[in-house]
C-alpha cells in the first residue's frame, strides 16, 4: 500500500519555494521586468507603469473648508481612474543624513566677516540637529495601466495623469505631479532595496534597470528579511476601525525611522459592481421575506430579521446610494508599512512604534507573515499589489476611505543649496532657499511686506547680510530714504552715497546706457538687449524730465512740449550732456513758454537742487552701496528717486553676464505716489530682472502698490515674498485681490502676529518661519541697529 502524502503547511510551503530559488539571483526577487530610461516600467506582460513626486500642500496651515476642497479634489482624482488602472501612494519617510546640513554650511572666508558665519552656521546646525530635521518625507503617486504594448501604455498613463492633476487645479489646490525618469526612478528604488547605500549614476545601456537597483544580499524569513547589513519587516493593516481620521499617514511618518507606506488601490468596474450590488440587494430582500414568512408560522414577530441579513441589506442599500447619489466609486486596496533597522532588536523596537500609533487610531498591523517577499514588492514603487494570495491583506474602500487618507501635511522650502531663512513654524524644518534657483523661483524678484514693529527691519538686514556672505562676488545697490541702513552699511563695509544739496555728490541726470560691447573679449555679449537697442533712450529721458518736472512745478501742455524739444536738442548738440548744458540749450529758445520755463527749472539745473546737474562724481562701481537720501528736501525725494533709479538701471546693464546685481528698494511706495510714477518704476523693475538683476521692494502697506495697475503687475509678477504681521486694510487685499489663502494669513500674519514671525512665499507656496536670533550673538548686535527708531 502506498501512505497518504502528508500535507505541507503554509510556512512549509513557502519555505520550501525559498530553497527552490536559492540558485537564483537577488535581482529574481524584484517583481518587474523592465525600466526604461524614460521611466516606464513593464511590469509583466500586459501591465505598465509611471512614478511622480507628488509635491506637498499646505494642509495643515489651511482653514476646514479648505481641507475638504483638498481631499474632495483628492477624492476626483481618483475617480478619474478606470478598472484597468492601478494606484500606489508610496510615502517614504527618510534619514538626510549629516552631508544635508554640510551642504547648507557657509565656508569661512578668513574676513572679519566670519563671525556671522560662524554664528549663522551654529543657529543652522542647532535648529537642525532636532529630530523633526533629520527626516523629510517624500510623496510619490504611481499609476498603472493594462495595455499589450508600451506605445498605448505611455499614451494611456499620460492621459491618467493629465486626468489625476485636473480636479486640483480646477479645485485652486497646489499640487503638482514631477514624472520621474529613469534614473530617478531607480534612485528611489534603490533607497528601498539597498537602504543607506548611494547608487552611482544610472547607465540604461550597460545596465538592466534590476542590475541597478538588486540587493547584493536579500535572506527572506517567515516574519522579516535581510536586505545586505540590514534587517526590515513588511506590516499590513488586518483590521480598519470604521472611520479612520485623515492624519493617520502622517502620524506614521513623525516616527522617527526610515519607514516607507505604501496605499494600494484597484478600482472596481463600476457597472459590474452595480449589477452585482443589485442582485445582492434582490436576494436579500427575497431572504428577509421569506424569514419574516417563516416568523409568522413559528409564532414569532413577522419583522424579526436576523441581525445578518439586516446588515448586508444596509450596507449594500449605503454602497448604492454612495455609488449614485455621492459619485464614489469601490476601491479594493491595501496598506503595508516597510520598516529598515540596523539589527533584530531595532527592528522590533520600530514595528512596536508602528503598531503603537495604529492601534491609538484603532487599526491593528500584523507582520505579512510567510509573505514577506510579496509584501516587499507592493512596498516597492512598481505600481502593483503582489498580496493577492493573502485576503486578509485587502479590503474594499470607497472613494471617500482612499481620500480620508491624504498624504499632505506641511510645505516645506528646502534648497540644499540654499541660504537659511529659519524655521517652518509648524514643522520645525529649516527654510532654505536660493533665490537665483530657477526651480526653486521662476523669477528673483521680492516684496517684503510688515506693518511698523513686526521686525520687517531685522529679516531685510538678515537676507542682506546673508546675501553678501553667501555671495561675494555680487553687487549689493541699497536705496535707503531713511537712513534705516547706514550703521549696518558701515560696518560691513558700505560705500554710503549722500545724496542731498549739503555734499559735493553729483549724479548726471542725463547719462544714457551705453549701447557699445563690453569688453572685445566678450563680443558676443551687448550690454544692451536686441529689444531694448530698439528703444528711444531720448525720448524716455525726455518723458523722464517731464515727469520730475511735473512733480515740482505742475507743467501745462506747451511746456512739455519744450521739454521734449530741448531734450533731443541737447543729445544732438552735446555728446554727454549734463542738466547744465540742457538748461544752456532751453535758454536759447526764443519762445516765451521756453524762457518761462528756464526760470521755474533754474533751481534743479543751476540753482540751489543743482545735485543731479553735473558729471557723476561718485564711484559707482563698488561692490556694495547704499544710496542715502535722508536729507534731501521732500519735495526733491521722488524726483531724486527716479535719478538714482536710473542710474542704477545703467549700473545693472553694465554688471549683466559678469556679477548679479541685488537691490533693495526701501520705503519702495516713495515710487508709487502717482499713475506715471507707478508705471514708470514698474517698467524699470521688469526691466532690470532681464539683465540678472534682482531687486526687493520693502514697505509696510501693500495698498500703497496695488492702488495703480504699474503697481498691480509687479506685485502679481513676484515670486518671493516675506510677510510679517499686517494691518487689517492690507489683510484685505492680500486676501482679496491677490488670492492669497485667508485662514494662513489670519492664522500667521494678523495683527497679534509675533514680531520677526510670518510668512514666506516661494511661487504660490506659503510657509509659516520664524528666526529668533540669540541675543547673546554678535549677529544680533548688528541686526538690531536703530530697531528702536524704526520708520517702517
Amino acid at each position: 500500500m502506498f501512505k497518504k502524502k502528508k500535507s505541507l503547511s503554509v510556512a512549509e510551503q513557502r519555505k520550501q519555494e525559498r530553497l527552490a530559488r536559492l540558485g537564483c539571483s537577488t535581482q529574481d526577487t524584484l517583481q518587474f521586468q523592465d525600466l526604461s530610461a524614460e521611466g516606464l516600467m513593464k511590469i509583466d506582460a500586459d501591465h505598465y507603469s509611471r512614478a511622480y513626486e507628488l509635491s506637498d500642500v499646505p494642509f495643515e496651515a489651511l482653514g476646514v473648508a479648505a481641507q475638504q476642497d483638498v481631499i474632495v479634489s483628492y477624492g476626483e482624482a481618483l475617480n478619474t481612474l478606470n478598472d484597468k488602472s492601478h494606484y500606489q501612494l508610496l510615502v517614504v519617510n527618510e534619514h538626510v543624513g549629516e552631508n544635508a546640513i554640510e551642504n547648507l554650511l557657509m565656508p569661512m572666508a578668513g574676513t572679519p566677516d566670519d563671525v556671522y558665519r560662524q554664528e549663522i552656521n551654529a543657529m543652522m546646525k542647532q535648529r537642525f540637529s532636532s529630530e523633526e530635521n533629520e527626516y523629510q518625507v517624500k510623496r510619490y503617486a504611481i499609476i498603472s495601466t493594462q495595455q499589450e504594448r508600451a506605445a498605448a501604455a505611455e499614451i494611456a498613463l499620460s492621459k491618467a495623469a493629465l486626468s489625476f492633476q485636473e480636479p486640483f487645479r480646477k479645485g485652486g489646490v497646489p499640487l503638482t505631479l514631477r514624472a520621474l525618469d529613469g534614473e530617478q526612478r531607480v534612485r528611489l528604488i534603490n533607497q528601498l532595496t539597498n537602504p543607506g547605500m548611494l547608487m552611482q549614476k544610472a547607465d540604461f545601456n550597460q545596465l538592466h534597470a534590476k542590475d541597478l537597483v538588486a540587493p547584493r544580499l536579500i535572506e527572506l524569513d517567515n516574519n522579516q528579511f535581510q536586505l545586505n547589513q540590514q534587517y526590515a519587516r513588511v506590516l499590513y493593516v488586518k483590521y480598519y476601525p470604521e472611520m479612520l481620521e485623515d492624519d493617520f499617514l502622517k502620524n506614521l511618518t513623525e516616527i522617527k525611522h526610515e519607514i516607507a507606506i505604501s496605499l494600494h488601490a484597484q478600482p472596481y468596474n463600476m457597472r459590474d459592481l452595480q449589477r452585482r450590488l443589485q442582485t445582492i440587494s434582490q436576494f436579500n430582500k427575497i431572504d428577509q421575506r421569506r424569514q419574516q414568512k417563516d416568523n409568522a408560522k413559528d409564532g414569532v414577530d413577522s419583522e424579526f430579521v436576523s441581525g445578518l441579513a439586516k446588515g448586508i441589506g444596509k450596507t449594500t442599500e449605503a454602497l448604492k446610494e454612495d455609488f449614485s447619489k455621492y459619485g464614489q466609486k469601490l476601491f479594493t486596496g491595501t496598506l503595508t508599512v516597510m520598516v529598515v533597522a540596523k539589527n533584530r532588536r531595532e527592528l522590533k523596537t520600530i514595528t512596536d512604534e508602528v503598531k503603537a500609533v495604529g492601534e491609538a487610531k484603532g487599526v491593528f498591523f500584523e507582520s505579512a507573515y510567510n509573505y514577506q517577499e510579496e509584501a516587499f514588492n507592493t512596498t516597492l514603487p512598481i505600481g502593483r499589489s503582489f498580496l493577492l494570495e493573502n485576503p486578509e491583506t485587502y479590503r474594499d474602500m470607497t472613494t471617500l476611505n482612499v481620500a480620508t487618507q491624504r498624504p499632505f501635511t506641511s510645505v516645506e522650502l528646502q534648497n540644499p543649496h540654499g541660504e537659511f531663512f529659519g524655521q517652518n513654524q509648524i514643522t520645525g524644518n529649516v527654510i532654505t532657499i536660493d533665490r537665483k534657483d530657477k526651480q526653486d523661483l521662476l523669477t528673483p524678484s521680492g516684496l517684503v511686506l510688515g506693518s511698523s514693529g513686526s521686525g520687517k527691519s531685522v529679516a531685510v538686514k538678515y537676507q542682506l547680510l546673508n546675501t553678501l556672505l553667501n555671495h561675494p562676488k555680487d553687487r549689493i545697490i541699497i536705496v535707503d530714504p531713511e537712513s534705516e541702513y547706514l550703521e549696518i552699511g558701515q560696518k560691513l563695509g558700505a560705500q554710503i552715497l549722500d545724496i542731498s544739496t549739503g555734499t559735493d555728490n553729483h549724479l548726471n541726470l542725463m547719462d544714457l546706457a551705453d549701447r557699445t560691447k563690453l569688453r572685445e573679449d566678450l563680443a558676443d555679449r551687448t550690454k544692451l538687449r536686441e529689444e531694448d537697442k530698439k528703444l528711444d533712450f531720448m525720448k524716455e529721458k525726455s518723458n523722464l524730465l517731464t515727469t520730475m518736472f511735473d512733480k515740482v512745478l505742475t507743467l501745462s501742455d506747451a511746456q512739455k512740449g519744450v521739454i521734449d524739444l530741448v531734450t533731443h536738442e541737447t543729445y544732438e548738440k552735446y555728446e554727454k550732456p549734463t542738466l547744465v548744458d540742457w538748461q544752456t540749450v532751453l535758454k536759447s529758445r526764443p519762445e516765451k513758454v521756453a524762457q518761462d520755463l528756464a526760470l521755474s527749472t533754474s533751481p534743479y539745473t543751476i540753482g540751489s537742487q543743482d545735485v543731479f546737474s553735473y558729471e557723476t562724481n561718485i564711484d559707482l562701481s563698488g561692490r556694495f552701496l547704499i544710496f542715502n537720501t535722508k536729507q534731501l528736501d521732500d519735495n526733491m525725494k521722488p524726483f531724486a528717486m527716479q535719478v538714482i533709479l536710473d542710474q542704477i538701471w545703467k549700473q545693472v546693464v553694465a554688471s549683466q553676464n559678469i556679477v548679479s546685481t541685488w537691490l533693495f528698494f526701501d520705503e519702495i511706495q516713495v515710487n508709487f505716489q502717482d499713475k506715471d510714477s507707478a508705471n514708470w518704476f514698474a517698467n524699470l523693475w521688469a526691466r532690470v530682472r532681464k539683465y540678472g538683476a534682482i531687486p526687493t521692494g520693502i514697505t509696510q502697506n501693500i495698498s500703497n502698490i496695488t492702488q495703480f495697475q504699474g503697481g498691480r503687475n509687479l506685485t502679481s509678477n513676484t515670486e518671493f515674498m516675506m510677510l510679517l504681521r499686517q494691518k487689517a486694510p492690507d489683510l484685505k487685499i492680500l486676501k482679496e485681490e491677490l488670492h492669497f489663502d485667508e485662514n494662513v494669513l489670519d492664522q500667521f500674519v494678523n495683527e497679534r502676529a509675533e514680531v520677526g514671525t510670518g510668512l514666506i512665499r516661494v511661487n504660490g507656496i506659503m510657509v509659516p518661519f520664524k528666526n529668533p536670533i540669540p541675543k547673546h550673538t554678535k549677529l544680533y548686535e548688528l541686526l538690531n541697529t536703530d530697531v528702536d527708531t524704526d520708520k517702517e
